[in-house]
């Protein structure tokens, strides 16, 4: 579940979780375990609340620490001609648009391109159609890859390889 839906469930009618709290049905004034289940649900709601904050400031804190943020055409560059391995394959990106892949001894072919919000696209039928679902930030000498449900490090140096080396994988 992407950020916005977490945000539109937690919080239907208003921008803060008072709507939650006071509508949860494990509270139960009239029982001794009342008091505890505020408390509990008090607990529940902070520790939701910071997962979803986390989550849809992934890319704003690396812009803070100084990070930029990839345009599709240096996306376009970076994977063009160029094989992202992955910890159980990888994809080459040919250049005219098309992603040969490799994901658990499994071959799928589909398209692939960057679009104007700076998100890597990859339209490969068994991952369930198109998908634009990483953007870029690069800081220094690193580029660090944003995934819709994560984020991580991506190495050029160890996970970005000229030319199409899927056979070797």
């Amino acid at each position: 579940m992407n950020c916005k839906r977490w945000k539109s469930y937690l919080f239907p009618n208003t921008n803060h979780g008072a709507y939650v709290l006071e509508n949860l049905s494990l509270i139960n004034p009239n029982h001794k375990s009342g008091e505890i289940m505020k408390k509990l649900n008090v607990l529940i709601f902070l520790v939701v609340g910071l997962a979803v904050s986390a989550c849809q400031t992934a890319g704003q804190a690396l812009e803070k620490a100084g990070a930029q943020k990839l345009s599709k055409e240096e996306i376009t560059t970076l994977f063009s001609g160029n094989t992202w391995k992955w910890k159980q394959g990888g994809g080459y990106y040919d250049p005219d648009g098309t992603i040969h892949t490799l994901w658990d001894g499994e071959r799928q072919t589909g398209t692939w391109a960057a679009n104007d919000n700076g998100e890597l696209c990859r339209d490969v039928e068994a991952w369930g159609g198109n998908k634009c679902t990483v953007s870029f930030y690069k800081q220094g000498d690193v580029i660090k890859a944003i995934y819709k449900n994560r984020s991580s490090v991506l190495d050029t140096e160890k996970k970005i390889f000229k030319g199409n080396i899927l056979d070797s994988l």
